[in-house]
């Protein structure tokens, strides 16, 4: 028994008329109502439809005694029969990703002000319906959006018509939409570094425009891919980072390249030069950072350890594969005190500190204190004597920190330990010798302390 859907019509903008259907095939005295389920009747069209036609169709209907097929209606919009013209602007054309654009319709006749809406196109998919409204003695309909993807868009108002006026469409509107320009920006720590040491490369992508970047960063080091990593906000910026240990020794010019979405432009960093040089980064003690030999004491040995360290790198006799060695032969030393990756004049002082505090000094020299890190202005000026064991004048003008005891890698003999034959710093000048560290003392420690 087939059961027809009603065909309907109705002017755009009113309601959708009731729908009907019609059953036929009924016996025994059947009628519509006899069905156990009676169906049910929908349509694509609403009331805001543009002029066309839109199906109505029939479904649901149930009972034991027939066999129920259905057959679709059509119901069709109609508009009056006065012409319209429609007119589409866009402002700003073209515009950024993830910028807001306007679009303007106007619909004007000759005969009067139209009435209804205006449907917004981007190609077949619909952007937005608005109702028309005299603006400046201009009847139009706007729709902004700041959606539309990176891309050329063809754009279209389409007017519905009403009773009185016919329907109308704009011509095509081409909006271009440009990717957002980002900058991406690489860095890398510790710079330089020792082969086999960790690296770490973070870049920050940034945008001029509102709004997020997202996706990945490829990190190059050349045309070599060393790995990807995902942006996230980190400290209020976009960041991706990788680690690396396994660079080689020598020079990497390492790249940072941001893919882009939707809304961002890709970007690519500037080269960072990364360095890379023979030999094992700095260590630290982590049980006991000042104890630089691992002897399992702390002693003013420890503190000239480090100076050592740092006379033969200033001096260029080791490349970091080593570290000063002890009279034993021995070189697992542990120079990294303060746990920043490098050997400094920092480090010495730290384990000097440590001897202070828990040995404080008799003589009139101050104890180490926090401010024993503060750049002092006045620098150490020295003359020394390459031969070892030779006498070697200091002056120290005032006590000095670390800013001074630096200067000291840059002794002419690398392999001089210097220290204090005198214990008052006081004196304007001190003769120092090279130094046997089994024999060092706290005097020793506590000479480097204030006058370093």
């Amino acid at each position: 028994m087939p059961i027809t859907a009603d065909s309907k019509s109705k002017v755009v903008n009113t309601a959708n008329p009731p729908l009907t259907f019609t059953a036929v095939g009924f016996v025994n005295g059947d009628t519509v109502s006899s069905l156990s389920t009676q169906p049910t009747l929908t349509t694509t069209a609403t009331m805001n439809s543009l002029v066309g036609t839109y199906p109505i169709t029939a479904s649901g209907a149930i009972d034991a005694n027939y066999a129920i097929s259905y057959v679709a209606g059509t119901l069709t919009v109609t508009a009056g029969s006065t012409a319209t013209t429609t007119t589409l602007m866009a402002s700003p054309n073209p515009a950024n990703a993830g910028q807001s654009v306007t679009f303007t319709a106007v619909v004007n006749s000759a005969a009067g002000v139209p009435t209804g809406t205006v449907t917004f196109m981007d190609g077949s998919t619909v952007l937005g319906t608005l109702n028309l409204s005299v603006i400046r003695r201009s009847d139009q309909a706007t729709f902004t959006t700041s959606s539309l993807a990176a891309g050329m868009h063809a754009i279209t108002a389409l007017y519905s018509g009403s009773a009185t006026y016919r329907n109308s469409a704009s011509t095509i509107l081409h909006e271009t939409i440009n990717k957002s320009a980002t900058t991406t920006t690489l860095s890398a720590s510790p710079s330089p570094a020792k082969t086999g040491q960790n690296v770490t490369f973070t870049a920050v992508v940034s945008s001029a425009v509102t709004g997020t970047p997202t996706g990945n960063v490829t990190f190059k080091d050349g045309s070599t891919v060393l790995g990807t990593g995902t942006l996230s906000l980190v400290g209020g910026h976009l960041q991706a980072t990788i680690s690396s240990s396994s660079l080689a020794a020598g020079v990497h010019s390492i790249t940072a390249e941001y893919s882009g979405d939707a809304i961002f432009s890709s970007s690519t960093s500037s080269a960072v030069h990364e360095v890379i040089t023979k030999g094992r980064a700095a260590a630290q003690n982590a049980a006991a950072p000042p104890d630089v030999n691992g002897d399992g004491k702390i002693s003013p040995i420890d503190a000239l350890i480090v100076i050592n360290a740092l006379n033969l790198q200033s001096a260029g006799t080791n490349d970091g594969s080593t570290s000063a060695s002890s009279e034993d032969g021995s070189e697992n030393f542990f120079e990294d005190v303060n746990g920043d990756g490098i050997v400094s004049a920092i480090d010495a002082l730290r384990v000097v500190n440590f001897l202070l505090r828990s040995n404080p000094p008799t003589s009139q020299a101050t104890a180490a204190t926090d401010q024993s890190f503060a750049a002092l202005s006045a620098p150490l000026s020295y003359a020394t004597n390459s031969a070892i064991n030779s006498a070697a004048t200091l002056t120290m003008p005032a006590p000095q920190t670390a800013t001074a005891l630096t200067s000291l890698a840059t002794l002419n003999n690398p392999t001089l330990m210097i220290a204090s034959t005198a214990s008052l710093p006081s004196k304007a000048s001190k003769s120092v010798r090279a130094v046997d560290l089994v024999h060092s003392s706290a005097d020793d420690a506590n000479w480097f302390l204030n006058d370093y």
